[in-house]
């Protein structure tokens, strides 16, 4: 196991980018009907907390529930995480537009873990130089660790900062909880799309008047859009996550 983690710690690289999209997500600008939506929300929908603390466990076997939604709330305030949803005129709509929020919500969450870690990563390595480390962050949207930063980083573990090593263990439970989160995605997904689409296919289903409709039926196209793409993402984000869990592991263990 310890040679494993080696390996995807030397090898693993981090996908970072940003992202947007209709249901929720970090964007420039936020509709102006848009409703928030909370961290817990986009990862408590996935029945997350039992399988996530399996992994937390890994560094931390007495970790408590009330600690790891403590440490997940926490991101309710940093403004590089805005999830949000959009209401509708039809409560049919309204409640698949909240559900698709969520799907994205889960994928939006783990795509910040990602860069969170990757920037934590970066300061710990570069300690002294957090400023250009978070620097880099922001513009490398395709981001890897320099081979220098993985050396550093893999021969200061028993020296980090106290302020270090407790963001790269929020880190570790931020990613353990969007693996988790993200096991639904692909189900709860095909759900979403399935029920939009049959709506989309006979409208009249939905007991709207003749205006409301291609209202309507626009706002179920940009869920379908919306949902299928983060299924589509989900496989590869998984991916990522579970390296640097490893990663994680490897330089947090003590």
């Amino acid at each position: 196991m310890k040679k494993q983690s080696t390996a995807l710690f030397l090898t693993a690289v981090l996908l970072m980018g940003m992202w947007s999209c209709a249901s929720s997500g970090k964007t420039t600008k936020v509709p102006k009907d848009a409703l928030p939506l909370q961290a817990r929300e986009v990862l408590a929908a996935g029945d997350i907390l039992i399988p996530a603390i399996e992994i937390i466990s890994l560094l931390d076997k007495d970790i408590s529930e009330n600690a790891v939604w403590s440490i997940v709330e926490e991101v309710n305030s940093d403004p590089n995480l805005v999830l949000y949803w959009i209401d509708s005129m039809n409560q049919r709509v309204a409640s698949l537009s909240k559900d698709s929020a969520i799907v994205n919500g889960s994928v939006v969450f783990a795509k910040y873990s990602l860069k969170r870690t990757a920037l934590a990563m970066k300061k710990a390595a570069r300690s002294g130089e957090a400023k250009k480390a978070a620097e880099e962050v922001e513009k490398d949207e395709d981001l890897i660790l320099t081979e220098e930063e993985k050396q550093a980083l893999s021969e200061r573990k028993n020296e980090f900062s106290t302020d270090e090593r407790k963001e790269l263990k929020n880190c570790f439970i931020y990613l353990a909880c969007s693996t988790a989160a993200l096991v639904n995605v692909p189900i709860k997904g095909k759900e979403i799309i399935d029920q939009a689409a049959s709506i989309v296919n006979n409208p009249s289903s939905l007991g709207a008047s003749a205006l409301e409709v291609p209202k309507l039926v626009s706002q179920l196209k940009s869920i379908i859009d919306n949902t299928s793409n983060a299924v589509r993402e989900t496989p590869d984000v998984v991916k990522n996550l579970a390296a640097n869990i490893e990663i994680l592991k490897a330089v947090l263990a003590e």
